[in-house]
């Protein structure tokens, strides 16, 4: 009890740093208890497993909507200290051994970011499947009527609270079953007796789960086909988000120290006990075959600490039972006080660290953010649709991040950008698709290997492109009309260099699109000069090309820079430029993934230099830097972007043009909420007041309003 006051207390003090909690899924949270109302917005019914959803309805009767997210979070991060000291309890028959454990598992580090990315669902169901277990254990010592229906309700409780939960929980049961069966030598009555008896445990999931078959019924009809996919061994050589995971858990000491000690006690139990270490096994087996084969791996190493922490248990027990046979009382206590003080403070200070820094991380709704949620509510139509791209931070599923708040404490649908992988339901990921385009550009251009988004009347992102790769387009390369100058001698001061930018206010559009490529023109018309830059894409090509022609009035043009801003990190032995100024780089660390060649096609004048640049020297985000002199008055230069990805799929039969007017007038979308810090959008909106025109605006976020 002490322990689950002190992480209440923890969990709801970091929650409460700001007024809402951090994380997307909170306000998703929101929207099923809404739906529970029969507040449906979308009218699909509830799109996630109920158990904690109730549980949430009852404290917002309690409490206001952002402290109740608050409360049942920390609650639910703190109740799991019940089921987890009772079975490391009985694995380990120490009570002191059950405490260690449970400190360990209550204060593990990636639980402390679980709960600050809102995984509140998944570590309710997590205590639900340790209470399983608990009687699992119990049914394989013996394998009563009384054990294995307790079991099959409490795992129906996880089919009920989240479904990796509930998927993990049967992987592991399946592995149990095909290990049992080859490695425990039984006759036929033990076999007979084993399968009458087992019938019991899924006959109980499948009469306690009746309630939830409503769900899964949702699920399935509104799930997308594309969430089944497996990566089948397709290893993520270079995914630093993988190592960066992995290397949280190795460079602490408690972890490290209580994996050591794990494998002995696995090791040991197996000898001792076949069923019970075979069970643990599973346990481990699941969630590393399911992280070999399954796209976004790492939602599994979420559940290693758990067989983890029964195998830790298990070796304090034995540590413990060990020297007390041996009668050295008062050295055990001394080594026990000591261990469990080191062990504690670490656990503690691990998380804590941890705890703060994922706090901050997945902070996307601040005053600002609230503000703007409440205006939304005061001040617009119950009907209103809105669209995002979410906060500065692009994290998981991108525009979710403020797309969901709205939803769900709001109360308007809203639709946002992101990756496709992170949405289970089809809905949702043909809304990302399209939101997707609306917001990487007035225009986009897409070929199936490469796209061009053109981000006209802004004078930035002119224009973006990027390759296809592994089901979604990468941001390669951008210009900008507004960064590239013009470097000018007028007519009435010959002596004195002007520096002009290329953009100007007064400009005109021209799109040309048929079955087989598009182009999109740009004029620019000032006082000094008339400049025309065009792009192109043409079906079946892997490359872009973007034209400039400069034609000046009134002035003779000295010089010409244009820059191009690489959009992923590299470094400069990966960036090579030849003598005739072709520039390759490749995308690091997986080099061989990605390849991006810009080429001067043609020009009418002389290419001075071609450079690479890096703010930081070991690396980063690369800029090139052309600059060309003029041999007659008029200029022209043609560049020419190759992009060779080794992952991308079938694509280039077909040529799409996408509008982003036309596409807003599709999904009937009213307003755009935009975070301030995506310079490249906001310029965009702000740049087109035809469109869009400012409707409510703080330090942090703008929303438009979009002219229909």
């Amino acid at each position: 009890m002490i322990l689950v006051v002190v992480m209440f207390t923890i969990n709801f003090t970091m929650l409460n740093t700001e007024s809402a909690p951090p994380g997307a899924d909170y306000g998703n949270y929101l929207t099923q208890v809404d739906i529970l109302r029969g507040n449906d917005l979308r009218g699909l019914g509830l799109r996630h497993q109920p158990v904690f959803f109730v549980f949430l309805d009852l404290l917002t009767m309690i409490f206001d909507e952002l402290t109740a997210l608050k409360v049942a979070a920390a609650t639910v991060f703190s109740v799991v200290v019940f089921p987890c000291f009772l079975l490391t309890k009985k694995l380990s028959g120490s009570y002191l051994a059950a405490v260690m454990a449970t400190v360990f598992f209550a204060f593990f580090v990636s639980y402390t970011e679980m709960i600050s990315w809102g995984g509140n669902p998944n570590f309710l169901a997590f205590s639900f499947l340790l209470i399983a277990l608990l009687f699992i254990f119990e049914a394989i010592n013996k394998a009563s009527i009384r054990n294995l229906l307790a079991a099959g309700f409490f795992l129906s409780l996880v089919i009920g609270t989240h479904m990796l939960v509930a998927f993990f929980a049967f992987a592991s049961l399946t592995f149990f079953v095909i290990l049992y069966t080859v490695f425990i030598k039984l006759d036929k009555k033990e076999i007979k007796n084993k399968i009458k008896n087992s019938f019991y445990l899924p006959l109980a999931v499948a009469l306690f789960s009746l309630p939830y078959v409503p769900f899964y019924i949702t699920f399935f009809m509104n799930s997308s086909k594309e969430i089944v996919t497996f990566r089948l061994l397709e290893l993520p050589v270079g995914d630093v988000q993988i190592g960066e995971s992995l290397l949280i858990f190795a460079k602490f000491f408690v972890i490290v120290a209580a994996t050591i000690a794990g494998v002995f006690a696995l090791t040991k139990c197996l000898k001792e006990n076949k069923g019970k270490g075979l069970l643990i096994s599973s346990l481990f087996l699941a969630p590393l075959t399911l992280f070999l084969i399954t796209v976004q791996p790492l939602r599994w190493l979420y559940f290693l600490p758990i067989p983890m922490l029964l195998c830790f248990s298990i070796s304090l027990g034995t540590l413990f039972s060990d020297t007390k046979r041996d009668k050295k009382t008062s050295m055990v206590v001394m080594f026990a006080a000591l261990f469990i003080a080191t062990f504690a403070v670490q656990s503690i200070a691990v998380a804590a660290e941890r705890f703060g820094d994922a706090t901050s991380f997945y902070q996307f709704i601040k005053e600002d953010e609230v503000q703007a949620l409440n205006w939304i509510k005061t001040y617009t139509s119950p009907n209103a649709i809105f669209a995002t791209s979410g906060s500065s931070k692009d994290v998981g599923g991108g525009g979710n991040s403020y797309g969901w708040w709205v939803e769900g404490y709001a109360n308007r649908i809203c639709m946002f950008t992101g990756d496709l992988e992170f949405y289970s339901f089809q809905f949702e990921r043909d809304q990302v698709r399209v939101v997707n385009n609306i917001f990487a550009g007035t225009y986009v251009i897409d070929n199936g290997k490469v796209n061009v988004a053109e981000s006209y009347p802004a004078g930035i992102n002119n224009p973006q492109i990027g390759g296809y790769a592994k089901g979604k387009y990468e941001k390669l390369l951008t210009l900008s009309d507004l960064q590239n100058q013009l470097f000018l001698t007028t007519s009435d001061k010959p002596e004195t260099i002007i520096i002009v930018p290329f953009y100007s206010q007064n400009s005109t559009s021209i799109i040309q699109h048929n079955n087989s490529g598009v182009n999109i023109s740009v004029t620019y018309e000032n006082f000094h000069f008339s400049a025309t830059r065009s792009v192109t894409l043409n079906k079946s090509e892997s490359s872009a090309n973007v034209i400039y022609h400069v034609v000046p009035k009134n002035s003779t043009i000295q010089q010409l820079k244009i820059n191009l801003w690489g959009l992923f990190k590299t470094s400069p032995q990966t960036c090579k430029v030849s003598n005739d100024g072709v520039v390759s780089l490749f995308r690091w660390p997986s080099a061989k993934d990605t390849t991006v060649a810009i080429h001067v096609q043609q020009t009418n004048g002389k290419l001075e230099s071609a450079r690479v640049f890096f703010d930081n020297p070991e690396g980063g985000k690369p800029t090139f830097n052309y600059v060309f002199q003029p041999i007659k008055n008029e200029f022209y230069v043609h560049f020419k972007i190759d992009v060779n990805i080794s992952t991308v799929g079938a694509g280039g039969q077909t040529i799409k043009f996408y509008e982003s007017y036309a596409l807003l007038k599709e999904l009937n979308i009213d307003y755009l909420l935009v975070n301030r810090h995506r310079d490249s959008e906001l310029q965009r909106f702000l740049s087109d007041s035809e469109h869009f025109t400012v409707e409510f605006q703080n330090e942090s976020v703008i929303i438009f309003k979009v002219s229909k």
